[in-house]
């Protein structure tokens, strides 16, 4: 586009604000409750904010990326092996992504079965 000079232009934005609404699941379905997350998103560093799962293991992201995100969740320190050598300090779920439509995601992400040694 090439705009002389003096000459008026008229642009439309369109802006898009988008909730997820996030269950977090043990591998066995399970609410898992009280978790650290946070964000993972092209962009952003990604502890620019963080949300603790509530106790029915939702999470709430206002507003949420419009591109592909993942959560990752802090391994709390009193999770069965959480202390063993080489056990991870955070686990990366499944990537997401809202749909081009609508003000409300919803998503539910199952954590890993645990590794027993």
């Amino acid at each position: 586009m090439t705009v002389a000079a003096g000459q008026n232009v008229e642009f439309t934005f369109r802006i898009r604000r988008v909730t997820a609404r996030i269950r977090i699941l043990t591998a066995e379905g399970a609410p898992a409750p009280w978790l650290r997350v946070t964000l993972d998103t092209k962009g952003q560093p990604r502890d620019w904010t963080s949300w603790m799962s509530d106790r029915d293991g939702w999470i709430t992201i206002v507003p949420a990326p419009l591109g592909p995100f993942r959560l990752v969740v802090a391994q709390s320190a009193r999770a069965e092996g959480a202390n063993a050598p080489g056990a991870p300090k955070e686990i990366w779920l499944d990537e997401l992504r809202v749909s081009d439509t609508g003000t409300v995601a919803r998503f539910e992400q199952r954590l890993p079965k645990r590794r027993r040694r």
